[in-house]
């Protein structure tokens, strides 16, 4: 009992700092997405479904770069510095160095791959030589980020990223609006704005945090390029994985199609919002929890995180799946119904995504990252043949399907690896209604007859009554702990 009752102090400390990081990130999750998705209706609305998938194609290049550029390195420093605090200059100043030699590596491919794909132009590949540039500050703020997060001072980061966004969001406007220019303008802008959101993060490190930055130690960074390939399973194959949609359709379609998939992408990406800075500031907190051996509040927290997400991406499915022409007309028009049905077949996704991420950050904080990285590895070996059969076969549709079972595939997954842990035992009863409810859409998907018949709304009520029943055993599954806990 003696160790229990130590343990309330530091329990309370860090969900206070959960609460604290979790705002500042919901913010940065709502308004920076908000923000892009008033670019890309810009774009769409401007330049129509080519100018949209050229951008939409460049710009995921440079998201998968930036990642591939840090090793996938940042959410394990961000896990560590948690645990110690001290190390985090240290590693700081290693993560940049090495982020600056990936962004030199990174730059001729994200060119090389402009060139060979289908949509090749002299003014896409002007723009990709442009907007590689950016990816050497994005090495100072990927760094930046995670020593704010890991500090708990996740709102000085959300603060300068918005601003970045919004200033990103002006200028393009008045590039496309008022000078009528095009995509190379476009690429010019992200670029420097990336230039002003580094040395801003900068000014922020040393005026409000006062931290003197440390030199880089070579013995630190040896250390974390020894982690760098399980980081690289675990936390870029990932983003490769589900990015793999643009990237493919880009490369065997064309840009209209990509343009198409894109308008409704971008709104998965905003439906993601919560869930994503739910589980980015839960994964500090399960860290924490993890590294003091307090099994009781890594379970409690992420069974809370596992009901909260879960459940509450049930009735947004259905609402979306409803309402997915009336967005789309509203923001691009009625010239983009194909992007209806694109919309529709993504929706899907978000409940097994978040699902799987929240499994799989839990494992990390555990130190199972060895088996998460398996995970994603069988994954993406099986993702890579669906999404080059579907998109040859049905374009921009074929590609939504292909993201689709890409979730469902790395959910099953993590949904098994789990079940074998004790602490996470009671996840497997999440097992036995997901499917029901994936089966359920699916056939709600799949037919356009079905999709206008009361068929259909029977059995998107029946999915929700069964998801509804499986939060009720979930909860009563919990222990009855004694602990006066903070809520969510």
């Amino acid at each position: 009992m003696s160790n229990r009752s130590e343990t309330v102090p530091e329990r309370k400390v860090h969900w206070r700092r959960l609460q604290a990081n979790m705002g500042a990130l919901l913010l940065a999750r709502l308004i920076v997405p908000l923000l892009n998705v008033a670019l890309v209706v810009l774009i769409a609305r401007n330049g129509g479904a080519d100018s949209l998938g050229e951008y939409t194609f460049l710009i995921t290049l440079f998201v998968l770069l930036e990642q591939l550029k840090s090793f996938g390195l940042p959410m394990l420093i961000v896990r560590d510095v948690a645990r110690d605090e001290g190390l985090a200059l240290a590693k700081h100043a290693s993560l940049v160095r090495l982020g600056m030699w990936g962004a030199a590596a990174g730059g001729p491919v994200l060119l090389a791959i402009a060139a060979g794909s289908g949509m090749a132009s002299k003014e896409l590949i002007v723009a990709a030589a442009c907007i590689a540039i950016g990816l050497f500050p994005s090495a100072f703020i990927v760094a930046n980020d995670s020593l704010f997060l890991a500090l708990g001072r996740a709102s000085l980061s959300t603060s300068v990223a918005m601003v970045e966004n919004a200033s990103r969001l002006v200028l393009s406007l008045a590039a496309v609006t008022w000078l009528h220019q095009g995509l190379i303008a476009l690429a010019v802008i992200y670029a420097a704005t990336r230039f002003a959101a580094a040395f801003a993060q900068s000014f922020v490190i040393r005026r409000t945090l006062r931290l003197e930055l440390a030199r880089e130690d070579h013995a630190i960074s040896r250390a974390l390029l020894q982690q760098a390939p399980v980081a690289l399973a675990i936390y870029v194959a990932p983003i490769v994985l589900f990015r793999m949609d643009v990237v493919l359709l880009g490369i065997l379609g064309t840009s209209a199609e990509a343009g198409v998939y894109s308008a409704a992408a971008r709104l998965i990406s905003t439906a993601m919002i919560v869930p994503d800075g739910l589980l980015t500031a839960t994964f500090v907190t399960l860290s924490r929890f993890a590294g003091e051996g307090d099994r009781e509040g890594l379970s409690v927290l992420f069974s809370r995180t596992l009901r909260i997400i879960c459940f509450g991406l049930v009735p947004a499915t259905i609402v979306g799946v409803w309402l997915a022409p009336v967005a789309i007309s509203m923001l691009y028009g009625n010239k983009w119904q194909e992007s209806v049905v694109v919309l529709r077949i993504l929706l899907w996704s978000l409940a097994p995504f978040a699902l799987a991420r929240a499994m799989g950050d839990a494992l990390v904080a555990m130190g199972r990252q060895a088996q998460v990285a398996r995970i994603v590895v069988m994954t993406a070996s099986v993702s890579l043949p669906a999404y080059l059969l579907l998109i040859r076969a049905f374009g921009a549709e074929g590609a939504a399907w292909g993201f689709v079972f890409s979730a469902g595939a790395v959910c099953a997954l993590s949904l098994r690896a789990c079940s074998t842990e004790t602490t996470l035992a009671r996840l497997a009863l999440f097992g036995t209604t997901l499917g029901p409810w994936l089966l359920c859409l699916g056939l709600q998907q799949m037919s356009d007859v079905l999709r206008h018949t009361v068929f259909s709304a029977a059995a998107m009520l029946a999915s929700a009554v069964v998801l509804a029943a499986a939060a009720f055993l979930c909860r009563s599954a919990d222990k009855v702990s004694t602990l006066e806990e903070p809520s969510l």
